[in-house]
């Protein structure tokens, strides 16, 4: 150090710059990562872990500094790993509370399509065009004065899984349940093009596949549903 006239300089400095390296590191990385955008937060933190490095060997090193550098660059680094989990599990949490939500009044479709844009979930109303659907058990009141109640319970389990399941391939979204009655519609929450073919084909569908439930009730000797379907579109 006496030949070439270089001397390391008290711990107390060494420290105190590494504090310094360490808090602004770590402060910058939080405040770039306020903005929540994923791809500048990844640049930033290397960049910011670069220019630390870069600092230390070129500038403090040779001037007599002793940094606890590793320090410097790992609390940087945590920072930005903490934030991405925290932000990894909220973003989480949301789509589990959305699917749970909507998985039973969506199609699979729709339900993905609103977990990739979750701000389409919104409250307020909002005027659109979609077209309604409307279901209901012709005499039904005579069919449930013939069943007990298990009876008819599990008739209609049948007949509205096979209705929902229906619309739901259809891409349609379940409103309600009316006791044997079905509200459903298409174009909402998210757009659908050409909801109309949809609903169309939805219910053309429902109407093909009863024949197959009431082969079922036949076998167990329950009466056969007959059902009336109405479909509307129009600004709503």
């Amino acid at each position: 150090m006496l030949l070439e006239g270089k001397f390391l300089v008290s711990e107390n400095e060494s420290a105190k710059i590494s504090w310094i390296m360490l808090i602004g590191g770590s402060v910058i990385i939080i405040c770039v990562m306020l903005f929540g955008h994923p791809v500048l937060d990844f640049v930033a933190v290397f960049a910011i872990m670069a220019g630390l490095f870069y600092l230390d060997t070129y500038h403090f090193i040779p001037k007599g500094y002793n940094n606890r550098l590793f320090f410097c660059l790992l609390s940087v680094l945590s920072c930005y790993s903490w934030s991405t989990f925290l932000h990894f599990y909220a973003s989480n949490k949301e789509k589990k509370k959305i699917r749970g939500t909507f998985s039973r009044y969506l199609a699979p479709s729709i339900v993905n399509d609103l977990l990739k844009n979750p701000d389409k979930v919104r409250l307020g109303g909002e005027k659109k065009n979609i077209t309604v659907f409307f279901s209901d058990v012709r005499d039904f009141t005579s069919i449930s004065e013939r069943l007990t109640p298990e009876q008819l319970t599990l008739c209609l389990n049948k007949y509205m899984t096979m209705m929902t399941d229906t619309l739901f391939e259809h891409n349609g979204t379940l409103d309600k349940y009316i006791g044997d009655a079905m509200v459903a519609y298409w174009g909402a929450p998210v757009d659908l093009e050409n909801h109309p073919y949809w609903a169309v084909k939805g219910a053309l569908q429902m109407i093909d596949k009863l024949p197959a439930i009431n082969e079922e009730f036949e076998r167990e000797g329950f009466p056969l549903f007959k059902h009336g379907i109405g479909l509307n579109t129009g600004e709503c």
